[in-house]
């Protein structure tokens, strides 16, 4: 028996999820089960470092990524076709502390309405460009979230959500936690029929509220969990509204999410400039420096970082294109200049550049 209040809401309930005992968690981990999916699937090193920013082998278990790195690695992920539904695959074996401390307002949670409503209202726990909301009428209700981005993956990031959240509903309240209906704004990213296996309902892709959403009978969200613990439920709430405070105080602000959404949108039209790139965001040049410099960064490098994303998916496409037809994709003068700026930003010739991005297209090939 937990002595504590902080002992118990460290334990939490006994839950086989292949979480290895870590329902204390308050620091989200969502991120690092789709890096882990994605080098089990032979996605390069090296190519993964460059989108987590950060070498991958020294990543700790308790790293907090940046947002934007779910939906670029699920992007690459769909991508590359690797999997028949790489989200659902996903959130068939990531653990319920994917949620970070969030799995605690289900599985303590007296009944699924309760959960689902503890959920909404401190969904920055678990990712702080999700803004979550939880509404029940006469005869259902429904948990509906929405991501305030542009989103790379085609919302497959945020199918992961969906799925895990499904798994752990179930977990905790059984065939209560089971919605009777599936909603999700963006297109399918794999096989229809996997999305419909892993929830058990048809799924409406497209809907016309243009969000993603989870639709349960009132019914079954009143049925409580045996056992529940009011003072348990009530301690882990107030840590949870904390942790979501802390959260929202260190998101990124909006002007430089814009800034990589404009990166990136320019490089796709093959602009690789900083003035485009500010103007594209809706903002000035020295503005937009500004808020590039608060952040660690210069919009040179938020440009240049566009670059390597257009070399990497086009050797991902066609490992055999040339240094000439690179160059000019990727806004360089010639191939000289482009491999000068390939040892600068990964060391690599472009010889070793292309091979380790040929890497995974022969491992799909070989598959």
């Amino acid at each position: 028996m937990p002595r504590t209040l902080d002992d118990a809401v460290a334990a939490g309930p006994s839950v086989a999820d292949g979480s290895s005992g870590r329902f204390g968690t308050i620091k989200p981990n969502p991120m690092l089960a789709i890096l882990d999916y994605a080098i089990k699937h032979g996605v390069p090193h090296d190519y993964l470092s460059e989108i987590v920013g950060r070498p991958i082998d020294n990543i700790a278990p308790d790293t907090t990524l940046p947002a934007v790195v779910g939906p670029a690695l699920l992007g690459q992920l769909v991508e590359r076709g690797i999997g028949v539904a790489p989200a659902m695959e996903i959130a068939e074996t990531a653990p319920f502390s994917f949620f970070g401390g969030l799995e605690r307002a289900v599985l303590l949670a007296p009944t699924g309405g309760d959960a689902l409503q503890a959920l909404a209202a401190n969904f920055a726990v678990f990712h702080d460009r999700l803004v979550a909301n939880f509404e029940q009428s006469a005869s259902y209700a429904e948990f509906s979230f929405g991501h305030t981005l542009q989103e790379p993956d085609n919302g497959a990031c945020n199918q992961v959500v969906m799925g895990v959240l499904v798994r752990l509903m179930r977990s905790a309240f059984g065939p209560y936690g089971r919605p009777c209906e599936v909603r999700m704004r963006s297109d399918r990213n794999g096989v229809r029929a996997a999305y419909s296996d892993f929830f058990g309902v048809p799924i409406e892709f497209n809907h016309e509220n243009g969000g993603y959403g989870l639709v349960f009978r009132r019914s079954d969200m009143e049925w409580r969990q045996p056992g529940h613990d009011a003072a348990v439920f009530e301690f882990a709430l107030s840590r949870l509204e904390k942790a979501a405070e802390l959260r929202r105080a260190r998101t990124p602000t909006a002007d430089y999410l814009e800034l990589i959404n404009a990166a990136t949108l320019c490089a796709s039209e093959g602009v690789f400039n900083v003035t485009s790139v500010a103007a594209t965001a809706g903002l000035g040049e020295r503005t937009a420096q500004r808020i590039a410099q608060r952040h660690g960064t210069s919009l040179g490098r938020l440009v240049d970082k566009a670059r390597l994303k257009v070399l990497r998916d086009q050797i991902c496409k066609d490992a055999k294109t040339s240094a000439e037809d690179l160059s000019r994709l990727a806004g360089f003068s010639d191939g000289r200049a482009l491999r000068r700026a390939l040892k600068t930003w990964t060391g690599e010739t472009l010889s070793q550049f292309r091979a380790s991005n040929q890497y995974a297209t022969d491992a799909l090939v070989s598959k």
